[in-house]
């Protein structure tokens, strides 16, 4: 039986005396005598402890407000003393709201949040010798609303576990520890001299977050490596818990699970703002005036919640443009329909399909179709998406506008969650949420960054809520574009005025059926950049991702050469090391140091290899190229960022560049251009080009590159198996457009005893040599394939006679 739940036990067994077959009413009589008494006797144990609470409050208008009484009356129940610790003055009337509740009470800033709060009280039992009367010490704040049920079903069950100091909640953040608004410890705790030195010895901190690391972490750490015992009420170890702990590890931003958990306390904040309740404020409070009305009203008069109840004067239109989706569009619409908010309109703009989506809406949704619930307009030809969103929003009768896809799905919180929003900021024009990935399984969303969001989008349209009105101001999407249609219009609708992130995740995006056929719209891509880009006088932004391993006699002058580039552009230094065990990594912190607005130093844990530690630097780049540099090389050209990018901007059928390479031998000082570089008579290339050269590999060298960013985030994984080529990533990107060449060397590839390629053996470039190029053939377009089978065949008939050429083709 959970610990102090006696009352439910009682009726659960009355229940079935009542309904049970007479022959067995002996046994239920037995089993309820039992179950009455060993739960009465626990009970009775907890309740002749005695408790001394420390509760630690802080007011801005030095206020005692209704709800901390409450909290305070019920707390009585389980503490006979209280000592009220206030980091603010209070005036007289309002300290007599404390008369027949609270023992002793201090007042004055202290300015050390609630764990000085802690000391002060704790140093005043100590003086005053009453901490030996206690059998348990409480420490406790105002950050909470509550109890919403009594305190006695934690103490019961915590006791009963056998814990020597335990919290409500636990928090996986830094490392795992018990929050410090709720804490409870024995007398064999709250006794040691660890105890007394961690408390006595808290100080001011700038700000709340070092109070969490160096007080509320670490308070954990310090009682457990006392050999001390521990628990959280709410049990993180469910797979419900787990589910929620993926999302965020702190569990009081999901409050209604609390309560259903069993859990008193919520915080405060969690019915204040919306990105501090992921079970949104409207659930919760609806929860609270279910089960505690009084509590209810005390949190309504402190912050008036009563306003997420009465949400009638809020409305939505949805608008679903489709073309040519019957298999998909009925999932979207039935996903609308199942919203718990239900005051919304849908608008579907069908834009001149050709296949039975006519058909199949008027016949799913006929009744909806009649009752003008659903507005399905027709187009007799097909106008693109961002036509048809503008038939939509002319055609929306609500205040809210939201924008559904017919391949995606919302979550039935969708609209609940941006009700919470509208309501907690009135004065907001537009919100934004979290949204779920199907092809990673992984939620997307992050801070609203105008800055960023001029780089890339982050914010899909899908999740973008926004009032009516702003296209009064800004206009509707723009026609002109077939590709970044949303983008374009989610840096008009924010440019003045921000997008609100409500960090809550409500819809199911479909990018998974027909990717392919979206992200191999190249030159439309290219084209509606560069419209963007020139309609809001936006530069491009270039990411420079150095790779490195032991490099720390060459990382110097690769670091300065990125440093020195100029240009029309924003520009961007990852520099990923791959757990050097050199100075490679004092180098990067150095450099970092001097440039802080323009390097970022990343170090891995341990080494992974060549095509992790690359797929990381990738990860982190958000420009929209991205050009490599390898630790031990370096570009001799400051404009060659400049000339590559522009390009890539000026030939929008080509999907990355490369220059020629000047390589440096430094093992005979030696420097000198590759043949096959100097045989290159045209500045485009394809595979064909390619498969001309016996070695693949025109080339040679990452640092001679630059790449459309969205195109590498597409290279399949497999490519990063063990040792990740140029070779491959040429074919990879040779799908998408063609291979830009500038015949000017900008950059040199120095080779040397260590480095990857030139320091390998004989048998180890064989075997690299012909994995990278087995790569590129499973990467490589179909009409290529043969053709990179047969060289393939023909190097492993000849390897070794060959063993020579291979050293001198290069990786």
């Amino acid at each position: 039986m959970r610990g102090g739940d006696y009352k439910a036990a009682t009726k659960f067994y009355r229940q079935g005396l009542d309904d049970c077959d007479p022959a067995l009413q002996d046994t239920f009589s037995f089993n309820l005598n039992l179950a009455v008494r060993a739960a009465s006797r626990l009970n009775a144990s907890i309740k002749k402890m005695t408790r001394a609470a420390v509760f630690a409050s802080y007011s801005e208008k030095g206020l005692i407000e209704d709800y901390v009484i409450f909290y305070l009356r019920h707390l009585k129940e389980m503490a006979e003393y209280i000592i009220f610790v206030s980091d603010n003055e209070i005036n007289p009337e309002e300290m007599r709201k404390l008369d027949g509740i609270v023992d002793i009470t201090f007042t004055g800033r202290h300015e050390e949040y609630d764990f000085g709060s802690y000391k002060i009280g704790f140093k005043y039992l100590k003086a005053s010798r009453k901490l030996g009367d206690f059998d348990e010490l409480i420490f406790c704040n105002d950050s909470c609303y509550g109890p919403i049920a009594s305190f006695s079903d934690a103490f019961l069950k915590m006791t009963k576990e056998g814990y020597d100091f335990w919290g409500l909640t636990e928090n996986h953040q830094f490392k795992v520890h018990l929050q410090s608004y709720f804490l409870v410890f024995k007398r064999s705790v709250f006794t040691t001299k660890e105890f007394n030195k961690f408390i006595t010895d808290v100080t001011k901190e700038e700000n709340v977050q070092g109070v969490i690391l160096n007080y509320e972490v670490n308070f954990t750490e310090v009682l457990e490596g006392c050999g001390f015992k521990w628990g959280a009420y709410v049990d993180s170890s469910c797979l419900l818990t787990q589910e929620k702990l993926n999302i965020n590890s702190n569990l009081t931003v999901f409050p209604a699970f609390l309560v259903n958990s069993g859990c008193p306390l919520i915080k405060v904040k969690a019915m204040r703002r919306a990105n501090c309740n992921l079970d949104g404020i409207h659930k919760t409070a609806e929860l609270i005036f279910e089960k505690n009305k009084n509590l209810y009203g005390c949190i309504d008069n402190h912050i008036g919640i009563s306003i997420y109840r009465n949400r009638s004067n809020i409305s939505f239109s949805v608008i679903i443009p489709t073309y040519n989706r019957a298999h998909s569009v009925c999932n979207s619409i039935d996903s609308v329909l199942s919203q718990e908010f239900k005051n919304y309109e849908i608008i579907i703009v069908d834009d001149g399909s050709t296949d039975n989506t006519a058909k199949k809406i008027r016949e799913s949704y006929a009744s909806e179709l009649n009752s003008g619930y659903i507005n399905y307009i027709k187009l007799t030809k097909n106008i693109g998406v961002a036509g048809a969103r503008n038939i939509g929003l002319q055609a929306a009768r609500n205040s809210w506008i939201v924008y559904c896809d017919s391949d995606n799905s919302m979550r039935p919180n969708f609209l609940d969650v941006y009700v919470d929003g509208i309501i907690e900021f009135p004065n907001h024009s537009s919100f934004y949420a979290r949204l779920m990935r199907s092809s990673t399984k992984v939620d997307f969303g992050e801070s609203f960054n105008y800055h960023r969001l001029t780089s890339e989008n982050f914010i899909d349209i899908g999740v973008f809520v926004h009032h009516k009105d702003i296209t009064h101001d800004i206009g509707y999407f723009d026609t002109r574009l077939k590709r970044l249609v949303d983008w374009e219009f989610i840096i008009r609708a924010t440019k003045y005025i921000s997008a609100t992130f409500l960090p809550i995740t409500v819809m199911d995006y479909s990018d998974l059926e027909g990717a392919g056929d979206r992200i191999s719209s190249k030159e439309s891509f290219n084209l509606a950049l560069a419209h963007i880009r020139k309609k809001h006088n936006l530069s491009y932004k270039i990411s420079t991702v150095i790779v490195t391993y032991n490099h720390e006699k060459y990382l110097s002058k690769a670091i300065e050469s990125a440093c020195s580039q100029k240009g029309d552009f924003t520009h961007e230094i990852f520099i990923f090391d791959d757990c050097s065990t050199d100075g490679t990594w004092r180098v990067i912190q150095e450099y970092a140091k001097k440039y802080p607005d323009l390097i970022r130093g990343c170090r891995q844990e341990k080494n992974i290899g060549q095509a992790l530690n690359f797929r990381s630097a990738l990860g982190a780049a958000r420009g929209d190229f991205i050009a490599v540099l390898e630790g031990d090389d370096y570009w001799t050209d400051s404009l060659k960022l400049q000339k590559q990018s522009k390009f890539l901007v000026e030939n929008y059928d080509c999907s990355m560049v490369f220059s020629k390479i000047e390589v440096y031998d430094l093992r005979n000082d030696s420097k000198f251009f590759l043949q096959r570089q100097e045989n290159i008579q045209k500045d485009k290339l394809d595979g064909s080009d390619f498969l001309a050269e016996s070695t693949m590999n025109l080339i040679a060298n990452f640092s001679s590159c630059m790449y459309r960013r969205y195109i590498f985030e597409s290279l399949p994984l497999f490519a990063y198996a063990e040792r990740i080529s140029e070779i491959s990533v040429a074919f990879h990107f040779e799908k998408f457009g063609k291979i830009g060449y500038i015949n000017n060397p900008m950059g040199v590839y120095q080779q040397h005893e260590n480095g990857l390629w030139t320091g390998a053996d004989e048998e180890s470039k064989a075997k690299m040599w012909l994995e990278t190029r087995r790569i590129a053939k499973k990467i490589a377009r179909d009409c290529w394939r043969d053709s990179i089978e047969s060289i393939i065949n023909n190097r492993i008939n000849n390897i070794k006679e060959n063993s020579a050429e291979i050293e001198n083709d290069g990786n």
